[in-house]
């Protein structure tokens, strides 16, 4: 993701990049299926599949715009047409009437749906393109579906063409040429070879996915060989040759992506970018640049998340669950260091130095071997043992993966494994000779595999609960539910309870067997099979009675939404909204212009918290019962607005209550005075909320003043700190 989107592009409203064309071209197969239905669909596609094989101006508008896709696809049309079997024409027959299905919104954060939309994109150009030019003239001016036809046919019209000489001078230009006209040093390709930008940068990201994306996506959504079929996610065993593996096919395209034929259609096409000057004009020199740039930040990301990972001091020792050779080679690569510090210590209890003897430095062996379970679409997996663990185990610290839990607890099997004369294969017991290796088989799929590579079966499971919901669900759904708890659950409830009341004997239990709310256990199956059967019959002879016609206009009153309540309920909705609003217009007072609320910072009042001792004089301070004529005194700003206010207090409050009581009664008052001003929204808040008063007195507006000074003091501080 990040590395396509670094180089290509984000996908965005506004952006003009391929996964935007493909997010377009998403919407608007989606949208016409909304509109139309999906039986619509498919037959626009077809009116436009047979308007672009017989429509000569469509023809020479291909042929200008991407004339290598539309000849691949007018070919292929003849080629079958050719064919003398039945097969080429029912290949045909699908070519022309069967539109790409089963499509997902291209979005990096669902797997694989950003190239599965690639493939579908580069193999239906043609159709695509004219797809939208059909709906852009079918549609209204200015419609959601003409809109985007119309965003999808800007970004599928992007094309470099030579227009400034790549920034030469004329006679720079006219002396590139040379006398064979050859490409040696000027690259011209003919007006006609113009390719669009998006399509080629799709076939190559195409060719990425079929050279390493679609194996590596493909093998990660496997499930373990050995624990079978459901397992899909717990192949930890696996991952750290598996890291490798995907180290060398990455290596492989670094090192000659250009030579594999999965980027051919890509190299085709690019060669007929011009030079535009600069890698930022997106021409040649940008396509030029674009695999590497590519395969860097890719190489990044590989080696910061999944190298690091896998070949981690605390992951690495999960190989001893993979391939058997693997395994047992870094068993021995273990006892080695082992055997090394046992020897250290030997040498220590004997007073010599460890410089002062040969230690012999542990090589793998230098052999090749197909890795099991690792093949996918791409052939077999060989790789040299050597070069494999070298690189897993290049940064690896011996002493800390012996420090292990899981590598001190098994160690002893572990051990024998590396001094074991033939290759040890933990799944195969077979090769175990006299050594019993079950607790460190057993540990790999209890302590190993139990570590999912992925959360895709949590998100499965996930899924399911959100299917089966009872809420939120759509109408089709609820539909159906309501037909099957009716036509089938409550029936047999009912009729499974009087059953159970007939079966009962005993006079004393018919009266328990009735009050009981349901029927359970075996005899619960069993009543439900026989109300199936007759239920089946039951729907065989309506079936037969309504005739096929009938029943498949109930089936689509039933699945359509035409019939649905919501249906009926817009069309009603609309119907009243174009009756009330020929309505005389009358003006209510809740609609009535009512004042704006000022914040403290514009000057629409006074913060409680900024009432207090500290911003008082001092003689009031001493005296509260004073009057105050000092200007900016806090103590007799609220002793002005508690008399402004009328407020009900006590006898003697100026002086028996302290300055944060009486802020106290002004919030109080405050919150008193929105509910009788009718504002509901602050009669339902707490006074809690309350944080600032709107000033009644002359005393208490001129605090604002003081309010500003304060708020600014407080400001350059936090700036200063800052």
């Amino acid at each position: 993701e990040s590395s396509f989107q670094d180089v290509f592009g984000k996908q965005g409203i506004g952006h003009k990049t391929p996964f935007q064309l493909l997010f377009v071209f998403n919407q608007l197969w989606k949208r016409i299926k909304e509109d139309g239905g999906e039986k619509y669909l498919e037959e626009i596609y077809a009116v436009t599949m047979n308007e672009l094989v017989t429509n000569s101006d469509w023809h020479a508008e291909a042929d200008k715009k991407f004339p290598h896709a539309f000849g691949e696809l007018m070919q292929k049309i003849e080629d079958l047409e050719n064919q003398e079997d039945d097969s080429g024409l029912d290949e045909l027959v699908s070519l022309m009437t069967e539109r790409p299905k089963n499509l997902q919104d291209p979005v990096f954060s669902r797997w694989m749906t950003v190239l599965m939309c690639t493939k579908v994109v580069t193999a239906n150009w043609p159709i695509i393109y004219f797809m939208a030019v059909a709906v852009k003239q079918n549609e209204p001016a200015n419609s959601y579906l003409w809109q985007l036809s119309c965003a999808l046919l800007s970004l599928m019209n992007e094309r470099s063409t030579p227009g400034d000489n790549s920034g030469q001078t004329i006679n720079e230009f006219i002396g590139s040429f040379n006398d064979q006209n050859t490409s040696d040093t000027c690259h011209m390709p003919k007006k006609s070879d113009t390719t669009p930008t998006f399509y080629v940068m799709l076939l190559w990201m195409q060719g990425f996915a079929e050279c390493f994306f679609d194996d590596m996506f493909e093998w990660m959504m496997r499930s373990d060989p050995v624990l079978g079929s459901g397992s899909w996610g717990q192949t930890a065993r696996l991952g750290v040759e598996r890291c490798y593996v995907m180290h060398m096919k990455l290596k492989e395209l670094e090192d000659g992506w250009e030579n594999m034929p999965q980027f051919k259609p890509y190299l085709d096409e690019v060669s007929k970018i011009p030079e535009k000057g600069s890698v930022s004009k997106v021409g040649k020199e940008f396509f030029d640049k674009m695999p590497g740039k590519v395969f860097e930040k890719f190489r990044y990301v590989f080696d910061k998340h999944v190298t690091s990972c896998w070949c981690s001091d605390d992951i690495l020792h999960y190989i001893i669950g993979g391939n058997p050779t693997l395994a047992n080679e870094f068993a021995a690569w273990l006892n080695h260091y082992d055997s090394m510090i046992g020897a250290s210590e030997t040498l220590a209890s004997l007073g010599l130095n460890e410089d002062d003897v040969d230690v012999e430095v542990h090589e793998f062996t230098d052999k090749e071997i197909t890795l099991e379970h690792h093949k996918v679409r791409n052939g077999d997996i060989k790789v040299n043992v050597r070069d494999c663990l070298d690189y897993l185990t290049a940064d690896a610290d011996r002493a800390h993966i012996l420090e292990r839990p899981f590598v001190k607890k098994y160690w002893k099997h572990i051990l024998e494994m590396a001094t074991a004369e033939e290759t040890v294969d933990l799944f195969d017991k077979d090769t175990w000779g006299d050594h019993d290796y079950s607790p460190l088989r057993k540990a790999v799929l209890s302590e190993i595999c139990i570590h999912s590579i992925h959360q895709q079966r949590c998100e499965n499971y996930v899924q399911l609960a959100a299917l089966i919901s009872k809420t939120n669900v759509g109408e089709v759904r609820r539909t159906a539910r309501t037909i099957i708890i009716s036509t089938i659950h409550r029936i047999f409830n009912k009729e499974a309870m009087d059953e159970l009341a007939r079966r009962v004997a005993d006079p004393n239990q018919k009266e328990k067997a009735k009050k009981a709310r349901r029927v359970e256990g075996r005899l619960r199956i069993e009543l439900l099979i026989d109300n199936l059967n007759k239920f089946t019959k039951k729907v065989t002879r309506a079936r037969q009675v309504a005739g096929v016609e009938k029943c498949k206009e109930i089936y689509d009153r039933i699945t359509g939404k035409k019939f649905k309540m919501s249906e009926t309920d817009r069309k009603n909705k609309i119907k009243k909204f174009k009756e009330n609003i020929k309505k005389k217009r009358t003006e209510v007072k809740a609609e009535m212009a009512a004042g704006v609320d000022v914040t403290p910072t514009m000057d629409g009042g006074v913060l409680l918290r900024i009432l207090t001792k500290k911003n008082s004089c001092t003689a009031c301070c001493k005296d509260p019962t004073r009057d105050c004529d000092t200007e900016h005194c806090a103590m007799a700003a609220v002793h002005a607005e508690i008399s402004k206010r009328e407020m009900k207090m006590r006898k003697g409050w100026k002086k028996s209550l302290n300055i944060k009581e009486k802020r106290h009664a002004l919030r109080d008052n405050e919150l008193q005075i929105s509910v009788l001003d009718g504002d509901k929204i602050k009669g339902q808040i707490d006074k809690t909320h309350i944080r600032h008063i709107k000033p009644q007195s002359n005393k208490m507006e001129a605090m604002i003043q003081r309010q500003t000074a304060i708020l600014d003091k407080e400001l350059s501080l936090d700036a200063a700190t800052t």
